[in-house]
This record gives C-alpha cells, sequence and structure tokens, in this order.
C-alpha cells in the first residue's frame, strides 16, 4: 500500500521488513543485485499493468524511484 497508494504500510504483515534480498552489511546474506533488480521490474511492471489513471500511476513509478 505505501508503494503503490503512498499509505502507511500495515504493521501487522510479519514481511514488511524481512530480508528478502539480503541485507547492506551481508546479514543474513549479501544482497543478490540480479534478485533485487528483477524484483524491481515486477513491482514497475504491475504499476505499468494496474487499472489506475495516469496520473496516479505516474506517481507510483515516482515512489518506486524513491525505494532504489
Amino acid at each position: 500500500s505505501d508503494l503503490i497508494f503512498g499509505t502507511e504500510p500495515s504493521w501487522q504483515d510479519p514481511a514488511t521488513y524481512s530480508f528478502a534480498h539480503g541485507g547492506k552489511d551481508g546479514y543474513p546474506y549479501p544482497v543478490d543485485r540480479g534478485t533485487y533488480d528483477q524484483t524491481i521490474e515486477v513491482l514497475r511492471d504491475a504499476i505499468e499493468g494496474a487499472e489506475i489513471g495516469a496520473k496516479e500511476r505516474y506517481r507510483a513509478i515516482r515512489r518506486l524511484g524513491e525505494f532504489v
């Protein structure tokens, strides 16, 4: 929700801050840049394919850019 709509994330979701791509300090494992880049592309494709207006799509892409 915070990426697409700019709303606060759910603090109830335990996966919100998981180390899906590793940690920059190498813990629990080094960042896998290929997986990281692939995930960004999946998110970008999801935003592009979402049934939202052009203005909201532009804002979502900008927010994605702020995270990467």
